[in-house]
């Protein structure tokens, strides 16, 4: 029987994505055991401002397993090291999952990866406070991130069967797989790249003043912004499709022309049209420190794609805008820690994606709707005529995720050690450490323009480029 260290798991994220698939699972007679739950919350707790999608899941485990509850202290980690040391001594620890605070998932996933246990790894794999306004901070994360590679690679050395995993929804997403299938077939056909990709993703995640106080995973008390949010899926989704249709890309050429921070949006008062038609108290006297006035809120990155000679090939526009369209009806309200996650909270879905492989084909993907509304994507592949049927409507509604890559697929791998045939599409995403890589790439050099960036104007309009192998 395998035994879990489930790492933030008094959280919302392990409530919706983990235990429901691992009840699943038990159902389904895989034999496990939760058998260490560490975090800062206790998870017997039942203050209700914690669990904005409700525990059930985590009742039932609690009341099935018994787990112990190790509670992690923020100013003595070497302490939680002694703890860990003694639990995995106790109970031989077959599967860690970190979802907790990305401040510390370099922190746990060195300690498994070191023990040599298996692990699943929320994104980002590692974090650091204040990465948009300090620059030493932005600079270990390419650092760390090397160390993260070495010891990976120094666990498979000694086990060939070892697995780290960081779990990214968007190559699991029919439709985005959609449109890495046909640029890598074309590419192979035509030898013809990947030459523009317009992304803009609009989340309509208003905030008011004292809401940037809030904790979470999502929050900005640590001086960390939205580019270490969602957006960290979309970099990867960008870096997925360049290694879809790369040809002759040699480099990318990363700028960051745009950062509106927290101070940008405090200042101008982006909140007071939203507090005045919701009749909120205003709040803007509240006190915000340093680290999260920094913080970025909205941004947009340049990437230009270059051949060997350093010709441009191509480019790349990726904008991500919190402070746009928003359907929220929800207060100011103390008892919510994360607005985004309320019913009320009008968090949208709007994703627009436009992606061109020469004059070969060219893909447009809509998403519209709010956290609320049934997922749904509206896809217009066009092709050349040589190439294939030249226009073709898609909607991706139903089953939105590639069949066998479920979460549940996912841990039941973890957790059977691979005695069931793996699905074609899993294998892919399992084996996809260069995309990672380079993901992780982009995201350290876009903060690290960002960083720059901070003190008053030093910084805008440099570049960093990233040099492919």
């Amino acid at each position: 029987m395998i035994s879990i260290l489930f790492v933030g798991g008094s959280g919302n994220w392990a409530e919706k994505h983990y235990y429901s698939a691992l009840y699943r699972l038990r159902a389904d007679s895989v034999e496990f055991k939760i058998s260490v739950i560490c975090d800062i919350v206790n998870p017997e707790a039942e203050d209700p401002t914690l669990y904005a999608v409700g525990r059930d899941n985590l009742r039932c485990f609690l009341s099935e397993d018994r787990p112990e509850w190790l509670r992690f202290d923020r100013d003595k980690p070497s302490t939680t090291i002694m703890s860990l040391d003694e639990l995995h001594a106790k109970y031989n620890f077959g599967l860690v999952i970190i979802s907790c605070d990305p401040n510390w998932h370099f922190f746990y996933s060195t300690w498994a990866i070191k023990k040599g246990i298996n692990t699943v790894c929320e994104k980002p794999p590692l974090l650091t406070n204040c990465p948009g306004s300090n620059q030493e901070s932005a600079l270990t994360l390419a650092r760390s991130f090397d160390e993260l590679n070495r010891l990976v690679d120094g666990a498979k050395k000694n086990n060939p069967s070892y697995l780290f995993h960081i779990p990214l929804k968007n190559r699991r997403l029919r439709p985005f797989c959609y449109v890495s299938t046909n640029l890598q077939n074309v590419y192979e056909r035509t030898g013809q790249g990947i030459t523009h990709v317009n992304l803009t993703v609009n989340n309509g995640l208003h905030r008011f003043n004292t809401e940037f106080l809030n904790e979470g995973a999502h929050g900005y008390l640590d001086g960390i912004g939205s580019l270490a949010h969602s957006s960290y899926h979309y970099i990867d989704l960008i870096a997925w499709f360049v290694l879809s249709a790369r040809a002759d890309i040699s480099s990318l050429r990363i700028s960051v022309p745009y950062v509106m921070r927290i101070r940008d949006y405090v200042s101008s008062a982006g909140y007071s049209s939203l507090g005045s038609v919701l009749g909120c108290k205003d709040d803007s006297c509240c006190f915000l420190p340093e680290n999260v006035l920094s913080a970025e809120l909205d941004f947009s990155i340049s990437i230009a794609l270059c051949d060997s000679n350093h010709n441009l090939i191509g480019n790349i526009a990726y904008h991500s805008n919190h402070m746009s369209f928003s359907s929220r009806t929800l207060g100011l309200d103390s008892n919510v820690m994360e607005p985004g996650n309320h019913k009320d909270g009008g968090k949208m879905k709007q994703v627009l994606l436009d992606v061109h492989q020469g004059a070969m084909q060219n893909f447009i993907l809509i998403r519209n709707h709010d956290n609320n509304d049934k997922k749904s994507f509206a896809l217009t592949h066009r092709c050349h005529p040589a190439i294939g049927e030249s226009v073709s409507e898609l909607v991706f509604d139903d089953d939105l995720y590639i069949k066998g890559s479920s979460t549940e697929d996912l841990l039941r791998l973890f957790l059977t050690g691979g005695h069931r045939q793996m699905d074609c599409r899993l294998t892919q995403i399992l084996s996809a450490w260069r995309e990672d890589q380079l993901t992780h790439r982009i995201f350290a050099a876009c903060y690290e323009l960002i960083s720059r960036q901070s003190s008053g104007g030093i910084g805008y309009g440099e570049s960093l480029e990233i040099f492919l192998d």
